[in-house]
């Protein structure tokens, strides 16, 4: 149970840097660290339960691995301060693509 609610409080420590990516309007940087957040729930929720929710806790674990190297991607990439928006948006899909591709 302690594990568990280990897990879970350093799942909400993602909040202060969604709420910076949301006042930025950063909307693919968002949705990515939204979905990181719930399947890192989810995935610790499974382990901890021992049993599936939806999807099978290895696969919850590879996703929130995904999502997780791809939101850190993206907050690089917005710390870069390009100021060619086309640029950045290419560079969060190839990160994307990249964090699941290597992943695999």
């Amino acid at each position: 149970a302690s594990e568990f609610f280990a897990s879970a409080c350093s799942d909400f420590a993602l909040v202060p840097a969604l709420y910076q990516v949301a006042k930025h309007k950063r909307h693919f940087t968002l949705y990515i660290g939204v979905f990181q957040a719930c399947a890192a729930i989810l995935y610790n929720t499974s382990h901890a339960v021992g049993f599936n929710i939806f999807l099978s806790s290895l696969q919850w674990h590879f996703i929130n691995d995904v999502l997780a190297l791809t939101f850190v991607c993206c907050l690089l990439i917005h710390c870069m301060g390009n100021k060619s928006e086309n640029l950045n948006i290419t560079l969060r899909y190839i990160a994307f693509t990249c964090a699941w591709v290597f992943k695999e």
